[in-house]
């Protein structure tokens, strides 16, 4: 039977072989930025799923948001490069603003939520 923890580790193991491609691919042709940028992307993203599937029921704080930001690093990283592959010059503003509200946009609840649990 498969659970929630074996797909996630398979989600990582399929992720970390797609950094490994995008790294190979980047010390090939060292101009093409986007392949770095994917592969940090993807790499963060690995990261955050592996601590998803490994917290054994444990829902603290470093157990939920850690994974969450790493995750929404790590697309706003793969955005980065998407918008590089289609233009070398591209802006990155919107990649990096993309990022920022998603990441507030969820930290914020997490924090605003602490209070909450110490007064109770």
């Amino acid at each position: 039977m498969i659970d929630n923890t074996s797909l996630l580790i398979g989600i990582s193991f399929s992720s970390a072989s797609l950094t490994l491609a995008l790294l190979v691919g980047w010390l090939n042709s060292r101009r093409e930025t986007y392949l770095m940028h994917g592969a940090i992307g993807v790499a963060l993203i690995v990261v955050g799923v592996g601590i998803m599937g490994f917290r054994a029921g444990r829902y603290s704080l470093e157990y939920t948001l850690l994974p969450y930001t790493l995750i929404l690093s790590g697309f706003a990283l793969i955005y980065s490069a998407s918008r590089l592959f289609r233009d070398v010059k591209a802006n990155l503003v919107p990649a990096i603003a993309a990022g920022i509200i998603a990441l507030v946009v969820t930290a914020v609840p997490f924090f605003w939520a602490i209070p909450a649990r110490a007064r109770s």
